[in-house]
């Protein structure tokens, strides 16, 4: 990156996340300036969420006033709620709620997806329900490790997971390894749970199991966690990065950091935004258990910070998710038009990846984030 970009670079983000700020309503921000939908303009929790990250990666959160701290955290809770057929004291979002609960959203979906599906000649595929529910607890987890990388606490305990040995491989056994993205994806979502809902015996106990758990799956020639002969590296590595930053939260050990290491110095992100804070976090957190070439990694970081400068829009001082075009989708709901302009996603996601590759190469002026 150019030094004049990297002299700016905390300044340039806070301008951008300032200018997302929604106009006299406090810890509301939308995804992008201009090219907002009405999803873009209605969605609440998960954009505030990403611009708390943002200020605890920037350090802004730090400098905040305690009673405005108070009111952020306090805002953030008040998503807690009980919603029929969903686990009560989930995080939930108005905007997503009546956006699944939808009739003609539920007709026209499960209508789009069995044409699509008659095609590959695949004749399972998920719910809206399964989908609806899927998305309130990957919002309800976002929210939670949130707050609790704050030193806060959720105000109503979420108990609504897989809490016995039984129950959690009953649930972790009905996930699809074949795909690992979103089965790392669960298993992330229930080791947040795990460690932060639990007393500390229960929560010890429970992430023996998971870890153990994984033993099933973690191929010991690349250290990924898999099923079958997925031949996708970026859903590899994604799903990868999932279950490590779920054993961040278990505080438990990577099982293959030195094969993980190799896998992904063979392989080149596709330059979006999650695949290259993926690739970055899996190749962090290893570089955290294991002295394994760094000097490769530290080349590799070298040309990534390279491609994350393609992202950045001088003009408007954040990133955009994809190269010259922004995030439009949150969970299934269109957000932005998909404009050529830099998008909050984008931005915090691209500033995490930042923040690791300056934390790897010694630096401490970015704090890095637990997803």
């Amino acid at each position: 990156m150019p030094n004049e970009f990297e002299n700016n670079f905390r300044s340039n983000i806070i301008n951008f996340l300032k200018k997302l700020e929604r106009e006299n309503k406090l810890f509301q921000f939308n995804p992008v300036i201009n090219g907002n939908t009405t999803y873009g303009n209605n969605l609440q929790l998960g954009f505030s969420c990403y611009v708390l990250k943002c200020y605890h990666m920037l350090g802004l959160w730090d400098e905040l006033e305690e009673n405005k701290k108070t009111m952020w955290i306090d805002y953030i809770n008040s998503f807690q709620k009980d919603v029929k057929y969903l686990p009560q004291s989930s995080f939930i979002d108005d905007a997503i709620k009546n956006y699944y609960e939808s009739y003609r959203v539920k007709l026209s979906l499960k209508n789009f997806l069995k044409k699509i599906l008659a095609s590959l000649k695949i004749s399972n595929y998920k719910s809206i329900n399964k989908i609806y529910l899927e998305t309130v607890r990957a919002e309800t987890k976002q929210a939670i490790a949130t707050i609790f990388e704050l030193g806060n606490t959720n105000k109503l305990k979420f108990t609504e997971f897989p809490r016995t040995k039984s129950d959690i491989e009953n649930f972790l056994n009905n996930l699809n390894w074949n795909h690992p993205w979103t089965s790392g994806a669960q298993f992330a979502a229930i080791a947040v749970f795990t460690s932060t809902q639990l007393d500390y015996l229960e929560s010890k106990q429970n992430s023996d199991i998971m870890y153990s758990y994984l033993d099933n799956f973690v191929d010991g020639e690349t250290g990924l966690y898999l099923n079958g002969n997925q031949r996708n590296s970026s859903e590899l590595i994604n799903g990868a990065m999932k279950v490590l930053s779920g054993l961040d939260w278990l505080q438990k050990p990577i099982h293959y950091p030195k094969e993980l290491i190799d896998f992904c110095l063979k392989n080149k992100p596709k330059y979006e935004g999650c695949d290259i804070v993926d690739m970055v976090y899996v190749l962090y957190r290893c570089s955290k258990e294991s002295d394994y070439r760094k000097k490769d990694i530290q080349t590799y970081f070298e040309e990534i910070k390279n491609q994350i400068n393609l992202h950045y829009h001088p003009s408007l001082g954040g990133f955009s998710y994809f190269q010259s075009k922004s995030q439009n989708f949150y969970y299934g709901l269109k957000i932005t038009d998909g404009n050529n302009e830099a998008d909050l996603h984008g931005t915090t996601l691209l500033l995490w990846a930042y923040s690791m590759i300056e934390n790897f190469n010694g630096s401490k002026k970015y704090k890095v984030i637990k997803p």
